[in-house]
């Protein structure tokens, strides 16, 4: 009788788990998308810059991705907060400009590279995946970046 309520008290505490790292998805990804609405406003804001906004999504995204990572640390095999996290790495490796910030795409496909071992490649994690090694390959190495003094 004691093993069987460990049991269901262990198996109560899983669903638990899932149910916190589902929850906690949902937020980061509102979050997301409320961070990813500044990036318009701030153009708004400066009409006369074509280029308004551009970069500013690399200092974004910190919430989000904290949010994601205890998403994971509750339930390793919640393969959308992999996903998301890819995601959200991505557009925050964005510097302006066309440069990209190398070591936060290469943490967005290691992201990635754990959705693929545990799931098939749906169409849209493959297309993330193929434009993140692009970006890569041209991607700026933050240790080469010199600060405007």
């Amino acid at each position: 009788m004691i093993i069987f309520t460990m049991f269901a008290s262990l198996t109560s505490l899983a669903q638990n788990s899932k149910s916190l790292s589902s929850d906690l998805l949902r937020k980061a990804i509102q979050l997301h998308e409320l961070e990813g609405s500044i990036y318009y406003l701030y153009a708004e804001a400066f009409p006369e810059t074509h280029y308004a906004g551009e970069g500013i999504s690399h200092l974004l995204y910190n919430d989000p991705l904290i949010i994601l990572d205890l998403a994971i640390k509750q339930d390793s095999s919640n393969l959308d907060a992999y996903y998301w996290k890819a995601r959200i790495l991505h557009s925050k490796s964005n510097l302006g400009e066309g440069s990209f910030h190398k070591r936060l795409l290469v943490r967005a496909l290691e992201s990635l590279v754990q959705y693929e071992g545990r799931a098939s490649l749906p169409a849209v994690v493959s297309a993330l995946r193929k434009e993140i090694q692009e970006k890569v390959e041209m991607g700026i190495d933050p240790d080469t970046l010199q600060r405007k003094e």
